[in-house]
C-alpha cells in the first residue's frame, strides 16, 4: 500500500486497491517473516506498518535463537499492536518428529505466540494430519495457518490450493 489512511498524501491520492479493512481482517492479509530482527528493528517496522500487518512469522526456525526475554518482548509488542505471531512451521515439524508436539504447543502459548502454522516443509503433512496434531493448536491458539505448498508448482489461490488448505483458522470460522 503506498497511501495510508491519514497519511501524508491521503488528501490527494487514494489507495489503488481501495481502503484497507479493519483488523481483524478475513481478506487481504499481510504476513511479515522475521529472519532474525532485533527488537529495535521490529519496533521501527511496526511504528510505520502495524496497521497493515496481520501475521508476523518467526521463520526458518529462528525462534530458538533469540534469548527468551527478547523473544517475549517482541511477542508482547506484536500483541500490543494486534499482530498475530507464530513460530513458523519448521519448529512444529521438528517437535512432531521428536514426539514432543503437545509440549511444543504449550511452550509456544506460554512464551506468548498467538498463532500457529502447520506446514510440510520437512515432513509429509498428510501423515501428520492423519494423526490429527492439527487439531491441537485449535484448542490453544486463536489462529492457525496451514501451509501445503511443498510439492506444488501452482501458485496458491483459493481454487488452486490443496483440498486440506486452511489459510487461517479461527474458533468461529475457517477462511
Amino acid at each position: 500500500m503506498i497511501v495510508s489512511d491519514g497519511g501524508a498524501f491521503s488528501q490527494i491520492i487514494s489507495a489503488p486497491l481501495g481502503p484497507r479493512g479493519e483488523k481483524p481482517r478475513s481478506a487481504g492479509l499481510t504476513m511479515v517473516i522475521d529472519k532474525g530482527l532485533g527488537f529495535s528493528t521490529l519496533t521501527d517496522i511496526l511504528e510505520v506498518g502495524a496497521a497493515y500487518v496481520d501475521l508476523f512469522k518467526f521463520g526458518f526456525g529462528t525462534s530458538p535463537l533469540y534469548p527468551e526475554p527478547i523473544l517475549r518482548r517482541k511477542l508482547a509488542l506484536l500483541d500490543e499492536v494486534e499482530v498475530l505471531a507464530c513460530p513458523g512451521g519448521t519448529l512444529g515439524e521438528i517437535a512432531w518428529l521428536q514426539g514432543v508436539y503437545e509440549a511444543y504447543l504449550q511452550r509456544c502459548k506460554r512464551i506468548g505466540f498467538t498463532a500457529m502454522e502447520v506446514s510440510d516443509g520437512t515432513i509429509e503433512l498428510p501423515q501428520m494430519l492423519g494423526k490429527r496434531p492439527s487439531l491441537a493448536p485449535r484448542q490453544s491458539f486463536l489462529s492457525l495457518s496451514l501451509k501445503l505448498a511443498k510439492n506444488s508448482h501452482t501458485p496458491w489461490t483459493s481454487s488452486a490450493a490443496p483440498a486440506v488448505s486452511l489459510p487461517i483458522w479461527t474458533p468461529d470460522r475457517i477462511m
